[in-house]
């Protein structure tokens, strides 16, 4: 008779994708992860393959939570400019509030040596175009609205948003100084303007 799983999924899950988010691919051992999930590695690897699968669904599922508040935070607000105002500076509360000065896992993994990987460069280029697409949407309503003059170039915008945002999240790893990032972010959306 087969042995029943006595973990929850999503929860090691969870669990790998904030180890992998504070050391990255390679500073994190399976010994690291056996440790920290509490799982041994019979378990690990029967559930969710090598080390790099792992990281391949710790990486979708920060994407899935990330994405969802995006998209949230995104549509609730009526105003486009405050909606880009509340992302950005979302970013900036979350770095200044994380003894670990983690910044952003997408971030981090496109800026290491893991971009290279076929597998999780296909997964960086869906987030990019992901975001963007959001970012574009919600200019495009910016124009309708008014708030944005119909002259702009909105793919170019949302590409430096895009930018703006990911770029805010590498700087906040070094140092984070909340007057320095919401300069940057009064920097950027007076290109709206």
């Amino acid at each position: 008779m087969p042995r029943l799983k006595q973990f929850d999924e999503e929860a090691i899950l969870n669990k790998a994708m904030e180890l992998f988010w504070k050391k990255g691919f390679h500073g994190t051992s399976m010994q690291d992860l056996v440790d920290h999930l509490g799982i041994n590695r019979a378990s690990l690897y029967n559930t969710f393959g090598d080390k790099k699968s792992l990281f391949e669904s710790a990486l979708s599922r920060y994407r899935e939570i990330n994405t969802g508040v995006l998209n949230r935070l995104l549509e609730a607000e009526p105003s486009v400019k405050e909606a880009l105002f509340k992302m950005l500076s979302l970013s900036v509360e979350q770095s200044l509030a994380d003894p670990d000065s983690k910044g952003c896992f997408v971030v981090n993994t496109t800026a290491g040596s893991m971009s290279g990987d076929e597998d999780t460069k296909c997964t960086l280029e869906q987030n990019k175009e992901h975001i963007t697409g959001l970012l574009l949407k919600l200019l495009e309503k910016g124009v309708l609205k008014g708030e944005i003059p119909p002259d702009k170039n909105l793919p170019e915008l949302a590409s430096f948003l895009f930018t703006v945002y990911n770029g805010m999240n590498v700087i906040a790893r070094i140092k984070p100084q909340r007057e320095e990032l919401y300069g940057v972010i009064r920097t950027a959306l007076s290109v709206l303007d």
